[in-house]
């Protein structure tokens, strides 16, 4: 900032914090935030300097959130002076927290109980039949998971070739794939919720998840333990 004379989160070129976060080195899927300050003829760059910059952030309620927010789990901090001017910056970054107001642990066996009673009220308001957990169908959707999500990408899920049992016991299957970042390091009550909630919301899904033709369901999700989530819904049709 104090060599190309700007003072913004962003740079001339639409660089923002979270591409500098990636270009040290750092996780493409966490939570990243940001505070700058800075001033003039303000003396030397000191430890008291150092303090009334973060007091000052304290002191303002949108840098104070950053510094006390829950999901970030580390910092750095820079500064820099020249001609009379002292920048700082903070960056944070970590995992995030989980979507949704229930943050409750969960295992894989809760996500088909969740589903269940979510996608059930759903059903239900649409007159649609309650919508039963197949085992082969949440099998099949946990097995397309790898337990190791680094490098995985949605396109890479083929669930016919996790259990090909789906080919036997369902005449129409349909997935639905979904990942977020920055939203927590293990799964949560919540996050099954937000991700059929996303689902829902979109409307060529929500017809597939409200069908009445559909009998069976089965879903599974899977957390990098960085801030990583991604989400498998499968939809039978016997």
């Amino acid at each position: 900032m104090l060599k190309r004379d700007y003072y913004a989160h962003v740079t001339p070129e639409g660089e923002g914090p979270r591409q500098r976060f990636l270009d040290a080195g750092g996780g493409q899927w966490e939570l990243v935030a940001e505070n700058i300050a800075r001033c003039r003829n303000c003396g030397d760059l000191d430890r008291q300097r150092v303090a009334e910059f973060h007091q000052g952030w304290m002191n303002s309620p949108e840098h104070r959130e950053n510094i006390l927010r829950m999901g970030l789990t580390r910092f750095g901090f820079g500064a820099a002076t020249e001609a009379g001017v002292i920048c700082a910056v903070q960056t944070f970054a970590g995992p995030g927290t989980s979507r949704g107001n229930d943050r409750t642990e969960i295992e894989m066996e809760d996500v088909a109980r969740l589903a269940r009673e979510f996608v059930g009220e759903a059903r239900a308001d649409a007159g649609a039949p309650a919508l039963p957990s197949s085992p082969i169908l949440a099998g099949a959707a946990e097995a397309a998971l790898p337990k190791d999500l680094d490098g995985f990408r949605l396109d890479d899920i083929d669930v016919f070739q996790s259990d090909t049992n789906i080919l036997r016991e369902f005449t129409e299957v349909q997935a639905f794939a979904g990942e977020c970042g920055g939203c927590g390091p293990v799964p949560t009550s919540g996050d099954v919720r937000a991700f059929l909630g996303d689902w829902l919301q979109q409307d060529s899904r929500r017809t597939r998840i409200l069908d009445a033709t559909i009998t069976h369901f089965g879903m599974a999700l899977r957390s990098d333990g960085k801030g990583r989530k991604v989400a498998i819904l499968l939809l039978g049709a016997e």
